[in-house]
């Protein structure tokens, strides 16, 4: 192509020395007579797009330049275009809406609309297709960020603030650079900022600018309208380099009004005064690393709408053949909906066989309609098609009575469950209709107070939603409660809840016009949609089913109910090994399954640059691959799919060199002419980041691997290996290999010694390493290099392939955990007498849940990227974690933020901890230091026993809630997750990672001291209330069964006796005494009895006889002196004891206040 000399020279003048390009040259320039204010331009698949926001239209233009086609389809001011999946996507900026168009310029559909919920948008002026499939919208009057995901399904938004939170921005241009980070323009208030995927702000740039791009590399390109200039940025924010001018000439700007890159890099300036867009190519002599591929962060995938029934429907199911069985409100009829078609199957009234205002429709495997009949107190049973078969239930509170039976539910085995709304209970029956119990209105530590859903699980678990509550309760097949959900997502309207057979939950949330989706622990793991009068949006969601892996959703006021296609995007699979034979590769890798998860798909790349391919499908976790050329160096990769065919995240790469089958000497001849390859050359093993926070580490541990690969057919001796960060390496690294043998590879580790600008790093930063060998062939030094992308993660950077990382994050030392730890327990003695009955480090654990309470602690789910979601990930970046400090300044985390609160404050206690390493969940426990149950104050049930003392697990994610429900919470999740569940000593983490050193700071301001006292005393008596309603209940059985039992007695009367019930305590004690007239226990327990009415002769008389009974208990002799003092028998209680002395000589101390 013929260049532009005099304009070149021009650029060249005008680009500084410093940037990172050699030479700009002119690639295209794209005019229209249709153009009018040409607002933005995007560039993919070999055409280019321009939206025009004065012509409200896209024109579309081929790689040449010339103009193939314009789209209007009833667009309003257009100002940003953008292309994926096949589509044009338009910011219909006048609509505040997005419109979809095919590549030929027919539109799909449209989605959003005017509006300030979440979801929807007010003149959008930015649009970006993101590298995970999804699509990132400037909601500029909103001030936020909404994420779709390709069909326009809304999952989430941010709000856009400065970095002082306060200040909103109006976001227009954004884009994202390979990585997923997003940067959004704000050209009123001269600032960029580049936020992460999770919408926290990662950093701010105080410049000048109407849009922003990135290269492969990183490095950013801002457009200013006014200047007509375009600056190279580094992702620190210094300016590389600067080019262009304001001008009318051919390569003159006078209003860049948007920027864009292609694959290549050519850079397609938008400029609405010259009404043309440019393109140009920037020739660069840089080699630095592409910046890695943006994760998968999603779980799900929402896809449609797939099917429609244009009816206005309330309650409803679907049949195994995809039918839709639905209850019309306003026709007062159940009907059966399918391919456009309505059969009435049950009509209104009260006889057998009619219904009334039905609230919940049921179909079980055979396709039996079970309806919960809500009007007429009843539960219906029909056959598929229609006809009635039985029923059972009616009004009143009894057993087998209804009163406004909301949702019914049919187990595995047939047992029937209905959620009994207005009596507040959930009820189960046989598969006949025969009343098997009743649960509720108290289930576990909650009362019921509107039960609308109830869905069972394969286990025949029983899952209860509670609107009024926002809650899911889960019993067992025979009403047992086992736990509570207490991560809700946010639930503010819950409607609706279903069950999709693989080990998931979806929950309707009117308020919020979205579905969330649980895990069957009660983790939130996505949500999808929001309000609209769209077919991808909800406006009167009513009811919601699933049935062969599509969502159905009934929408009363849009007159509908559509179904959507769910797939299920399987987590990385990790650990991935190659191993090269004779003939093949030979793949092995780990990978998390559930129900939803069928296989991986494997693919390869010859070389570093070579094409990426498919090499096959596997339903193991293990591949063969024979298809390959000999001596080469192969990279693999593994993905998992899903039942439905979707693929989820690819693995990390595993490098593998394949000789191959030996060849002649003629062919082996043959080879080396054709082949183009070093003599030796490094492969990198493992070297994909490295914890900033974690430098020390490396001084003792490497910070990866290489292999060194011999391709000739002599051995190498003395080979030197040098190793060099560039800018956190003071100098490079040496390694001598002893030897690499012909056509072998030697493995090295890699050493470094890292400078103190590592800390500096407060982000996920790419750098480059540079490794160089250096060996001697036919008597030549000889070097080969290779520059190896390494990310460097920022303090906060955590990867859960190590969960014991998290003790970087335990900063028992920092100051602000210091303070808050001196703050809590201050005054541990004024709760002795409240908190006897507690271990001294249970109590300790007490004080600091209260105070964290008071505090206004609270558990933040990650809106984007929940903790389980990212654990299992072995993606280079992943999650964040805050500290401590950070954690008591927000007063909110997720559960890893809050566990290492949690643990660092215990720890500061002097409590030894351990984190809890669950599957998808982590939280922690603390040592009682006691070996018998029976001194922690706790029951036994709810305690957790490790390495011979008994420790007491604290579910994290509960603060400010009841501390004894945050124990049992923990306790049963640890007992249900026993085989999975991996303990990890804290202190025995900190060997291998060693907490951060944080500067001093200001401790947070502290809650009332008296407000924390009395809540501390309040949880105690909760506590002790607790505890006392749990051994009376358990002992009380015993006694139901055996009255006469002396232990349960015993305990009976001692718990009685503590909770000031002196009568009825008593009275267990002398029904031990009844069938034990010498039980020291007994007669000493009475005598406490009367010591505490101040009946001191009594008592004494009591503790003479119970030390009679056992002359050999010292406490007993105590207790004689005790009561000695109160009757002011000097001389008994010298007696007593200096005989309670010698048989315990702790107690002596005692002993020696009460002669005083």
């Amino acid at each position: 192509m013929k260049r532009i000399s005099i304009f070149l020279a021009a650029i060249c003048l005008l680009a500084s020395a410093a940037a990172a390009y050699e030479k700009i040259d002119f690639k295209i320039q794209l005019l229209s007579a249709g153009f009018m204010k040409p607002a933005a331009v995007a560039v993919a698949g070999g055409k280019v797009f321009v939206a025009d926001s004065k012509a409200n239209a896209v024109f579309v233009f081929d790689a040449a330049g010339k103009q193939i086609k314009k789209i209007e389809g009833g667009l309003k001011g257009p100002e940003a275009v953008t292309f994926g999946a096949g589509r044009v996507y338009v910011a219909d900026t006048g609509n505040s809406r997005v419109a979809v168009f095919d590549p030929e310029g027919k539109l799909l559909w449209a989605f959003s609309g005017d509006g300030s919920a979440p979801g929807q948008l007010d003149s959008p002026r930015g649009i970006a297709y993101g590298p995970d499939n999804r699509l990132y919208v400037s909601n500029t009057g909103n001030a936020r960020v909404d994420v779709f995901n390709s069909d326009g399904i809304y999952l989430y938004g941010f709000p856009t603030a400065k970095t002082d939170g306060v200040t909103k921005l109006n976001p227009a241009k954004l884009s994202l650079n390979r990585a997923g980070e997003i940067f959004v323009s704000d050209p009123d208030k001269a600032l960029l900022q580049k936020y992460d995927r999770a919408g926290r702000l990662v950093r701010e740039y105080p410049v000048a600018n109407n849009g922003a791009v990135a290269d492969k590399r990183g490095q950013l390109y801002l457009i200013n309208y006014k200047e007509g200039k375009v600056r190279e940025f580094s992702d620190a924010g210094e300016t590389i380099g600067t080019f262009g001018t304001k001008g009318k000439g051919k390569l003159e700007f006078r209003g860049l009004r948007d920027i864009a890159i292609d694959e290549a890099g050519s850079l397609y300036l938008c400029d609405d005064e010259n009404k043309k867009v440019v393109a140009i190519n920037l020739e660069s002599a840089e080699t630095g690393p592409e910046l890695p591929l943006a994760p998968l962060l999603d779980r799900f995938m929402v896809k449609g709408p797939a099917d429609r029934y244009a009816f206005k429907a309330d309650v409803f199911a679907v049949t195994p053949d995809n039918k839709v069985v639905a209850y019309m409100p306003e026709a007062k009829e159940i009907v059966l909906l399918a391919e456009g078609t309505k059969k009435t199957l049950v009509r209104e009234g009260k006889l057998q066989g009619q219904v009334r205002s039905p609230r919940g429709i049921f179909i079980d495997p055979k396709g039996m309609i079970y309806v919960a009949d809500t009007g007429n107190d009843r539960v219906q049973i029909f056959n598929p098609d229609g006809t009635f078969s039985n029923m059972f239930g009616e009004s009143g509170s009894g057993d087998g009575q209804f009163k406004g039976p909301a949702s019914v539910a049919v187990n595995a085995k047939g047992n029937i469950y209905v959620a009994d709304t207005r009596n507040r209970k959930v009820k189960a029956f046989s598969p006949d209709g025969i009343f098997l119990f009743a649960v509720g209105p108290e289930v576990g530590n909650l009362i019921l107070s509107n039960p609308v859903a109830v869905r069972c699980d394969e286990n025949k678990n029983v899952y209860v939603l509670d609107a009024a509550l926002k809650k899911v309760v889960v019993l067992d097949a025979m009403g047992k409660f086992l736990r509570i959900w207490d991560d809700s997502g946010s639930l503010q309207d819950p409607a609706s809840l279903t069950y999709d057979g693989k080990g998931f939950f979806y929950i309707l949330d009117r308020a919020t016009f979205n579905v969330k989706i649980f895990d069957e622990a009660g983790k939130f793991t996505a949500s999808f949609f929001a309000k609209g009068r769209g077919e991808r949006e909800l406006w009167a969601p009513q009811y919601m089913a699933f049935r062969n892996d599509k969502i159905y959703i009934s929408d009363m006021e849009n007159a509908r109910i559509l179904s959507f296609d769910i797939s299920y995007l399987p987590e990385e699979p990790f650990d991935l090994t190659a191993e090269a034979g004779e003939k093949s590769v030979k793949l092995a890798w780990k990978a998390k399954a559930n129900a939803w998860t069928n296989g991986s798909r494997v693919y390869r790349r010859r070389g570093t640059e070579g094409e990426f391919k498919e090499a096959g499908s596997a339903k193991a976790k293990a591949f063969e691959d024979a298809a390959l050329a000999s001596d080469a160096t192969y990279y693999y990769y593994v993905a998992g799919l899903s039942v439905t065919g979707a693929q989820g995240g690819i693995s990390a790469p595993a490098a593998v060199y394949f000789k191959g089958p030996e060849v002649t000497a003629e062919a082996a001849a043959v080879q080396a002419e054709t082949r183009n390859v070093a003599p030796m050359e490094i492969l990198p093993v493992e070297l994909n980041y490295i914890f900033s926070a974690n430098y020390k580490y490396y001084q003792k541990n490497p910070v990866g691997r290489i292999a060194v690969v011999n391709n000739t057919d002599s051995d190498f001796t003395n080979v030197k290996l040098s190793f060099n960060f560039r800018d956190f390496m003071d100098f490079p690294s040496d390694t001598i290999v002893k030897e690499v043998k012909a056509k072998s590879k030697t493995e090295v580790d890699l050493s470094a010694t890292l400078n103190n600008r590592v800390l500096n790093i407060t982000e996920d930063t790419p750098i480059q390493c540079q490794l160089t060998l250096t060996y001697y062939q036919d008597g030549a030094e000889k070097t080969f290099t290779l520059n190896q992308p390494v990310k460097v993660l920022s303090k906060n950077a955590i990867v859960w392939d190590k969960p014991a990382r998290l003790a970087n994050f335990i900063t028992t030392k920092d100051t602000p955990v210091v303070g808050f730890s001196r703050y809590a327990l201050n005054e541990k003695n004024k709760f002795e007498d409240e908190t006897s009955f507690l271990n001294e480090n249970a109590l300790t654990a007490l004080m600091v849940w209260e105070a964290l309470g008071e505090q206004g602690l609270g558990y933040l789910a990650d809106p984007v990227s929940p903790y389980a979601v990212l654990k299992s990930s072995k993606e280079m970046v992943l999650d964040t974690v805050q500290f401590p400090r950070s954690t008591l300044k927000l007063k909110s985390g997720d559960c890893d933020d809050l566990t290492a609160l949690f643990a660092s404050i215990l720890e500061a206690s002097g409590v030894h901890v351990a984190l809890l390493d669950y599957p998808a969940h982590i939280s922690m426990m603390f040592d009682t230091g006691s070996s018998d149950a029976r001194e922690v104050g706790i029951p036994e049930e709810y305690l957790i026993k490790h390495n011979n003392t008994w420790w007491v697990g604290l579910e994290t994610t509960m603060v400010g809630k009841d501390f004894y429900d945050a124990v049992k919470h923990q306790a049963d999740l640890f007992r249900r997750s026993k085989d999975e569940v991996r303990v990890i000593d804290v202190r025995a983490a900190w060997a291998e990672f060693e907490p951060v050193t944080l500067p001093e700071a200001e401790a947070e301001a502290y809650p009332d001291k008296a407000r924390y006292i009395a809540r501390v005393k309040e949880a105690a008596a909760a506590l002790l209330k607790a505890r006392y309603d749990y051994f009376k209940d358990y002992f009380g059985k015993i006694l139901l069964e055996n009255p006469g039992d002396v232990d349960a007695n015993l305990n009976l009367g001692m718990l009685t006796a503590r909770s000031g019930e002196a009568a009825a305590a008593v009275k267990y004690f002398n029904d031990v005494l009844a069938k034990e007239p010498f039980n020291s226990a007994a007669l000493n327990n009475l005598g406490n009895v009367s010591f505490e009415e101040k009946k001191y002769d009594d008592a004494k008389k009591f503790y003479f006889d119970a030390a009679k009974a056992d002359p050999y208990d010292a406490e007993i002799w105590l207790n004689l002196a005790r009561a000695s003092e109160k009757l002011g028998k000097k001389e008994d209680v010298r007696t007593f004891a200096e005989r309670a002395a010698k048989m315990d000589p702790a107690l002596k101390s005692t002993g020696d206040k009460l002669l005083k």
